[in-house]
């Protein structure tokens, strides 16, 4: 089913190597609650646990995941706990179904129900490859360098765009949100929003990108980029008109004047690269003059005529977008008016945050301010 899948991915496992049977359902009552514990599996197989609510009317009852191990000091130990509402926070729990997975290995508890009732099903999760179960000790260890490079990048560089080489139809977008992205697609998106933890978002940009080079080889040219509507991971169109400013397609390990890289998280330049195939290629022929003609009383002077072709090509594709929610105010100060050799001419975003600090007169903004200047010397007044 399409939950299990979703689960698959939260997991960083293929699709195909998981599946779900139904082992128990739990109800609960006013005053009831679990407190900390883990599931003790007999079958190897069994990797983690499903718990899914179904619409139920109730207060308290929050669940909460423990996935760090034995080895994690005591201070630290709310940095590995996940909590979940269940619905309750947008009042949907008594009209829709929700869910929570975790491993085996992790810890779970459940607050006392203050009110009302709950009808929880629990699946064990089982893993149908003879290979190494994985387990979220494991996962955790694979993320960790993702991690550790998210956590040290500025503030006014955390937005990254992760190209996928393919184009999905906004109409597949908007009917299946991340679902219609391609496994390994999906499995990225996943490995970014747990290393990120809950401050980074995800959204899902179509961009058409026409690129246009006097070269036959797409070279050397200049790119003019639209973007579609933007999209959350449930497929729904989300306003980033600030985002579209600021989006930067060049290689995030490249060199761009002197901004020293773009978004991009990509260390190729190729189009074909971060794009995909070409959708389609227009070819023009230009005339250009050199020389001068003339009947004056100096006679006729030589002229030459040759013709150049200018190629325009077409390229659609999808990209992730990530960004740190807690950073936005950062991000915005990358907004600026350039030039046409591309130079910044005005630091429109910079101006706007000087403004925003003495208007508020919040003297932490303009300690971030500062910070984002000392960073991005391309953005100092």
């Amino acid at each position: 089913t399409n939950l299990v899948r979703t689960v698959a991915f939260k997991f960083g496992i293929r699709p195909d190597d998981l599946s779900a049977k139904l082992d128990m359902l739990l109800y609960m009552e006013k005053g009831s609650s679990i407190d900390w514990c883990s599931n003790v599996e007999e079958d190897e197989k069994i990797i983690g646990s499903m718990l899914i609510q179904l619409p139920s009317i109730f207060t308290g009852g929050k669940i909460s995941v423990f996935d760090g191990g034995e080895d994690v000091d005591e201070e630290d130990e709310e940095n590995f706990i996940t909590s979940f509402k269940m619905g309750k926070s947008n009042n949907q729990a008594e009209f829709a179904c929700h869910f929570v997975c975790h491993y085996s290995d992790c810890q779970y508890k459940i607050k006392e129900i203050t009110s009302g009732s709950r009808v929880l099903l629990r699946y064990s999760l089982v893993y149908n490859n003879d290979g190494e179960s994985p387990t979220a000790e494991l996962l955790h260890k694979t993320v960790i360098p993702l991690k550790t490079s998210l956590t040290y990048l500025p503030r006014v560089d955390r937005m990254i765009v992760v190209p996928l080489r393919q184009y999905h139809p906004s109409a597949s977008l908007t009917l299946n949100g991340i679902d219609a992205l391609a496994p390994d697609h999906r499995a990225i998106a996943e490995s970014i929003r747990l290393a990120g933890g809950d401050n980074w978002t995800i959204l899902i940009v179509n961009a058409v990108n026409t690129y246009t080079t006097f070269s036959g080889r797409d070279e050397n040219g200049q790119s003019k980029i639209e973007f579609a509507p933007f999209r959350d991971q449930q497929g729904k169109t989300v306003d980033r008109k600030w985002m579209k400013k600021i989006l930067d397609f060049s290689p995030f390990g490249g060199e761009m004047d002197n901004r020293g890289g773009g978004m991009l998280l990509s260390t190729s330049n190729g189009l074909a690269d971060n794009w995909g195939k070409r959708k389609s290629r227009k070819k023009k022929a230009i005339h250009i003059h050199d020389g001068y003609d003339s009947d004056s009383h100096y006679g006729y002077i030589y002229s030459d005529y040759r013709t150049s072709y200018e190629y325009t090509s077409t390229y659609r594709a999808t990209f992730l977008l990530a960004y740190d929610m807690d950073s936005v105010f950062e991000l915005k100060c990358a907004e600026a008016s350039r030039g046409t050799s591309g130079r910044i001419v005005r630091n429109d975003g910079v101006i706007a945050a000087a403004q925003e600090v003495v208007e508020k007169e919040d003297f932490c903004l303009l300690g971030r301010l500062l910070d984002v200047v000392e960073v991005k010397d391309e953005l100092r007044l």
